[in-house]
């Protein structure tokens, strides 16, 4: 579990540390974070969707794809990064647990992270509060066209208890293409 925390967040700070002036459009998505907005203006949030090659930093061969919502400052630097992984590549409701491990045993995962500085220290990571309704519901997925695209609500909390912050992310959508 350990080797899986520790994955994610050693990719977070370097895509975090990454800053990219020529950040595109790569889908739509819509969130609401505690009842409000968390689509700012000023602020560019993007979403990509990929096939899952790897968990926690080890190689990962599951039929499965991840999508990454990543929210950026004004000077193109992520500041926060919700990652949802091993979704199945088929339209249904798929619960959301905390991700464990690279298993077809094992149910979809999310981890949500804040990233500070110049992009380049992850400042929280938060896990799944399994005692609430955590889901991903694909309404759409073409495999021909590449394409994904569904609803999901998850709730997360300070996986090290730093802060008492629920972070309740509710009626959100998305759409995205698959990147190989």
């Amino acid at each position: 579990m350990k080797r899986i925390v520790l994955g994610l967040v050693i990719a977070v700070t370097i895509l975090g540390c990454q800053k990219d002036d020529e950040v595109t459009d790569t889908g739509e998505t819509s969130l609401e974070l505690n009842g409000k907005s968390w689509n700012v203006e000023e602020w560019k949030v993007l979403i990509a969707a990929t096939k899952l090659s790897a968990w926690g930093g080890e190689p990962c061969d599951l039929n499965a794809y991840s999508i990454v919502i990543s929210k950026f400052n004004h000077e193109n630097f992520v500041r926060e990064q919700i990652s949802i992984a091993k979704i199945p590549p088929k339209i249904g409701i798929y619960p959301i647990q905390i991700g464990k491990e690279c298993s077809k045993n094992d149910s979809v995962g999310a981890a949500y992270f804040q990233i500070g500085a110049h992009g380049d220290v992850t400042t929280a990571v938060y896990d799944v509060l399994e005692t609430e309704d955590n889901f991903i519901n694909i309404s759409e997925f073409n495999k021909s066209k590449q394409e994904i695209s569904g609803t999901f609500q998850i709730t997360f909390v300070d996986k090290y208890e730093i802060s008492s912050d629920t972070l309740r992310f509710a009626n959100c959508s998305f759409r995205t293409k698959i990147y190989k």
